[in-house]
């Protein structure tokens, strides 16, 4: 997935860009789609040109370390998401706490300490909100 702005940049506005390749670090990524203009990321500061799937890291981010994916201890990853209306805050906390539970016994070396938690908006100021709502289709 690419920014609008990179779509407008690199692609020339280009309304059949999906399917077309990017090159980064060297490697070739298919262009999946076009993020909305309004939305550049959830990074506060930092807006964002490309999205890739986690498992593109090792060709994405070559410096990175070897194996960071496979390391329980990595927490370099923020995961966004989108309830479903009908589920309540509390419903899906519990959920999640469940899982948490779940992965602490299973890894304690690594999960042990580690909780999660459903927060809405987490903090965001209104208008990133909007943004990040836009491209979740909120």
């Amino acid at each position: 997935m690419v920014s609008y702005g990179v779509w407008q940049r690199v692609f020339g506005s280009d309304p059949e860009v999906a399917g077309k390749n990017i090159l980064l670090n060297g490697q070739r990524f298919t262009v999946i789609g076009v993020a909305a203009k309004a939305f550049v990321g959830a990074t506060v500061g930092s807006p964002t040109d490309v999205w890739l799937p986690l498992t593109m890291q090792p060709a994405a981010m070559p410096r990175m370390s070897r194996g960071v994916l496979h390391n329980r201890n990595a927490g370099w990853i923020e995961i966004f998401g989108r309830m479903k209306r009908s589920v309540r805050l509390a419903e899906a906390r519990s959920e999640l706490q469940i899982i948490a539970g779940r992965l602490a016994a299973a890894y304690p070396n690594s999960n042990e300490h580690r909780s999660v938690d459903v927060i809405p908006s987490f903090g965001m100021d209104p208008g990133d909100r909007a943004a990040l709502g836009k491209f979740l289709g909120c």
